[in-house]
């Protein structure tokens, strides 16, 4: 019996599926990979690395960084020339970003331009107080209507933007 090649023939459609899928699969793989060695390498670097790094870095470098615990290296992030306004709004939205982060956003004015992240910024319970009531004024009227019932801000923020809501109504 004459074995056949399966290579001597086209790959079907079903062939060329499956091996995009491979294609695809092999490709998010070593992202995934190369994100966990550049964090392990910038977990074995020293402050003044960091610091260099956090200055010139890109998006992926800024996304690690920026979670670190040293305010020096979180400041540097955010004077880097590439770090884009959504980024920052990312940043102030998560629950998780630290309030030295979050105070040294409210202090950029060029950013607090963008509505976004001033939403952002009043809304995350993780801001410190005073930027938040001082940037609460800001706010939309519709906007503060939702955060006067939002129960995931702070009572003060809450509080304060039911007061600018009564006063803005006739």
């Amino acid at each position: 019996m004459e074995e056949i090649n399966p290579l001597e023939f086209g790959p079907s459609d079903l062939t060329k599926e499956v091996v995009e899928t491979l294609t695809v699969e092999e490709k998010e793989e070593p992202t995934e990979h190369k994100t966990q060695t550049l964090l392990q390498k910038i977990q074995s670097m020293k402050v003044g690395e960091k610091i260099q790094l956090a200055m010139k870095g890109g998006r992926e470098i800024r996304s690690i960084l920026v979670r670190d615990s040293s305010k020096e290296i979180v400041a540097a992030v955010l004077e880097n020339q590439k770090i884009s306004e959504s980024e920052i709004e990312l940043i102030a939205k998560q629950k998780t970003s630290t309030e030295e982060v979050l105070r040294l956003i409210s202090k950029k004015r060029e950013w607090l331009k963008n509505y976004s992240i001033l939403y952002a910024l009043v809304t995350n319970p993780k801001t410190p107080q005073g930027a938040a009531l001082s940037n609460i004024r800001s706010i939309k009227t519709k906007d503060l209507g939702m955060i006067a019932k939002n129960k995931s801000v702070t009572e003060a923020v809450r509080s304060a933007a039911k007061k600018i809501l009564a006063e803005r109504k006739p």
